[in-house]
């Protein structure tokens, strides 16, 4: 007979709670004789967008360290800089083709 070896498959989820597709596809899973769930990871996600300010710098800090916040801090700041001087050499080069020679 066709022996078929079942495809073993893991899925990543952000939360326990989770909509009913997911618990369709690992019950339609059991039933296969194509596939089989094998693996459920968890990831555990920070909900940022619920967080103040302070709140991130403290969770970055606890994760990164100091030193990469001054880090990022400085790269930002460097970042800003650059982003205004390339602003400024767009505006006067279009300005310039726009003045005509003497």
């Amino acid at each position: 007979m066709n022996s078929i070896k079942k495809l073993k498959v893991g899925i990543i989820v952000d939360d326990i709670n989770q909509p009913y597709l997911v618990y369709d596809l690992y019950k339609k899973s059991l039933e296969s004789n194509y596939y089989s769930i094998e693996y459920l990871v968890i990831q555990k996600t920070n909900n940022l967008k619920n967080k103040n300010l302070l709140n991130k710098l403290i969770d970055f800090l606890k994760s990164k360290g100091l030193f990469r916040l001054i880090d990022r801090i400085i790269f930002k700041f460097i970042d800003q800089i650059e982003t205004q001087i390339l602003k400024k050499k767009k505006y006067t080069s279009q300005y310039q083709k726009q003045q005509p020679q003497l």
